[in-house]
């Protein structure tokens, strides 16, 4: 038996393509091998990297469609919904740019495991502060783009540190060394660089849409679900202030118990990644009979 190792850093898919073409080579060229024999493909590595390919596909597609549905019912305008969608795959394809410049390649984790809605939350703070300002018609008497300018003006700091945060959130993950490292730094750079191309379009491309599209807004009323989760809001809020004192040391409380939950929390872990595909390989001692080594075969 033959194995095709791939070196490190170099692309599976033309790999595998390369290894066959080689076997078509050998099997078809008379004098390559001995007589009677041919080359046949026990293990081919094609059908994971594909079955992978397919399940990030999915998520991304699923993804972008299940923000568009969310975001035009809370902003009940489908120009601001498609205008926000259109930031994820832009925001992913810089990710990818910047890993692929720095020569870090992406896995399953790093490219199926983004989540979505907190990529698109400064590009939905920015369009939002836009829609509201010109829907309102605050500032009429003056041109569209100044307008446009004052709404991201209002929130382009706030949009910086917020982003600031989540990316620092990220911090514990570039520490992890070994096979987690691995695993979970190129998750962690396509996250940080994700987030950084998604502020770049919300404080970029997302005004110049707005101006593109939304000349001419219509005023939008909140439709029942918003309005639902507005009052259920604002009935927690009043509780929560009149009660200062209880939601304070309720929140103590916890913060108390999880750092005393967390010698006891294991600092090393694994995720179970199943695609599909078994690959078993048993290796034998060197004095082993042949016979033998072909029972356990079997």
């Amino acid at each position: 038996m033959t194995l095709a190792q791939l070196r490190k850093g170099e692309q599976s898919l033309p790999a595998v393509r390369d290894v066959k073409v080689k076997f078509a080579v050998l099997n078809d060229t008379p004098g390559k091998l001995l007589p009677g024999v041919k080359l046949e493909t026990f293990y081919d590595r094609t059908n994971l990297i594909n079955r992978t390919t397919e399940t990030v596909r999915e998520n991304v597609i699923v993804g972008v469609i299940l923000v568009t549905l969310i975001l035009y019912v809370f902003l009940n305008d489908i120009r601001s919904s498609l205008i926000v969608a259109i930031n994820i795959p832009l925001s992913l394809l810089f990710a990818f740019a910047m890993l692929y410049f720095r020569g870090v390649s992406a896995n399953l984790l790093s490219l199926g495991a983004v989540d979505f809605g907190i990529i698109v939350d400064s590009s939905v703070i920015m369009v939002e502060s836009i829609f509201r300002r010109l829907s309102s018609g605050v500032q009429s008497d003056l041109p569209l783009p100044s307008r446009i300018l004052n709404a991201a003006g209002e929130v382009q700091r706030s949009l910086f540190y917020s982003t600031l945060i989540m990316v620092c959130a990220l911090l514990p993950l570039f520490t992890m060394t070994g096979p987690e490292g691995q695993i979970f730094g190129p998750m962690a750079e396509a996250y940080a660089f994700s987030l950084a191309g998604a502020l770049l379009l919300a404080l970029t491309i997302s005004p110049v849409l707005c101006r593109m599209f939304m000349s001419r807004p219509r005023e939008t009323k909140d439709n029942w679900l918003v309005r639902s989760l507005q009052t259920f809001y604002l009935k927690q809020l009043e509780y929560a202030l009149h009660h200062r004192l209880t939601m304070v040391a309720g929140f103590t409380v916890l913060i108390i118990a999880t750092g005393a939950a967390l010698p006891f929390i294991g600092r090393e872990f694994m995720p179970e990644l199943e695609e599909g595909n078994v690959y078993v390989r048993g290796t034998f001692p060197n004095g082993v009979s042949l016979r033998e080594s072909t029972e356990k075969a079997l």
